[in-house]
């Protein structure tokens, strides 16, 4: 690793999450019997935390709120080799809480959250974390801790780049964060077509109606995508690149000056369980942009497709694993399944 690689800060949610095996997602007014029950350590934030350090990133750090009922995670995610100095455990709350629905039938996931600790960060907190990172390191947001926007402001003016994954979406996340302070927003495709009508972008008529048009459509049809994809880059253009997840279907991506969108098709998998596969995507992308080079090296087009390629397969690989941070592979993993697809 060279001494000249920059620091990732996470900052971000830390769940227990109750996993219930059910034989199909549950219906309004329905009663159904789980096939199973597990605990695990989870949260987005903390998801993506455990990727970037199993991608063989030493300079790994996560800044967040836990419970007394959380602490095992905090030593979990030690072990791993994530540096947790700036997790408090709160006295007056609990650990968030993720009550997962796994589907035998289709291997896809519901989520129901409980903040908890996750929503008692202030803005001094995110001061006191602040004078550990300097200009050129990396900060990688979400949407389930509190004053999210706030945070990502006070970095960004400190210099740092600004990873954004807007989830959980909600209607009014532009409001909330200022996009023009993100450099790499990775999304999935359902993310894309709810933030699509909140683009300032959509307040001209013309735009506001291509809008209507494609949330009418319903459909996966990747032509909408590229257009939303275009409409973000036109509303937000301080952001270098724009990814959206499309599942079984790949990836599309778009860099900073580039007049093409690259597609890049997912690794064939016999899914088991999705929940953690768009944070080991997120992890494994920004492992990949940093490894390897400098705090004043650029990020170029190259560069982010190589990322891209590599989060690919990590999420692949996720997918057949039960569980959040337990699925997430390690670099070696990833490497070894490279070289079989003959990727690198």
């Amino acid at each position: 690793m060279s001494s000249s690689e920059p620091k990732v800060l996470v900052f971000g949610s830390i769940n227990i999450d109750d996993f219930f095996a059910v034989p199909h997602i549950v219906q309004s007014g329905e009663t159904l019997l789980s096939t199973g029950y597990q605990k695990r350590a989870g949260g987005k934030g903390a998801n993506q935390s455990v990727a970037i350090a199993k991608a063989a990133i030493k300079n790994v750090y996560h800044a967040g709120k836990i419970g007394e009922d959380g602490e095992w995670i905090k030593d979990y995610m030690t072990s791993i080799g994530v540096n947790m100095d700036n997790v408090h455990v709160s006295k007056s709350q609990s650990t968030g809480r993720a009550i997962v629905q796994v589907s035998r039938a289709t291997h896809d996931n519901a989520i129901v959250l409980l903040s908890g600790a996750n929503h008692q960060i202030t803005s001094q907190d995110a001061t006191n974390v602040l004078g550990h990172f300097n200009r050129g390191d990396w900060l990688v947001m979400q949407n389930e801790i509190n004053d999210g926007g706030a945070i990502v402001k006070l970095f960004k003016d400190k210099g740092l780049v600004v990873v954004f994954n807007p989830a959980p979406m909600v209607p009014n996340i532009t409001e909330q964060f200022d996009f023009s302070h993100v450099d790499h927003l990775i999304l999935n495709q359902h993310e894309a077509r709810q933030i699509h009508p909140q683009l300032s972008l959509s307040r001209n008529s013309d735009s506001k109606q291509r809008s209507d048009d494609i949330a009418g459509r319903e459909t996966d049809d990747i032509s909408d995508l590229r257009i939303i994809m275009n409409d973000i880059s036109a509303a937000f253009p301080r952001i270098t690149t724009i990814i959206i997840t499309l599942g079984r279907h790949g990836v599309i991506a778009k860099f900073k000056g580039d007049d093409d969108v690259f597609q890049w098709d997912a690794v064939k998998s016999v899914a088991r369980d999705t929940t953690a596969a768009g944070d080991c995507f997120t992890g494994y992308y920004v492992a990949g942009l940093i490894r390897g080079f400098s705090v004043d090296e650029p990020v170029s087009g190259e560069r982010m497709k190589n990322a891209i390629k590599m989060a690919t397969v990590a999420s692949g690989l996720a997918v057949t694993r039960e569980g959040a941070m337990d699925s997430i592979p390690t670099m070696e993993e990833v490497e070894a399944r490279m070289i079989e697809l003959k990727w690198i």
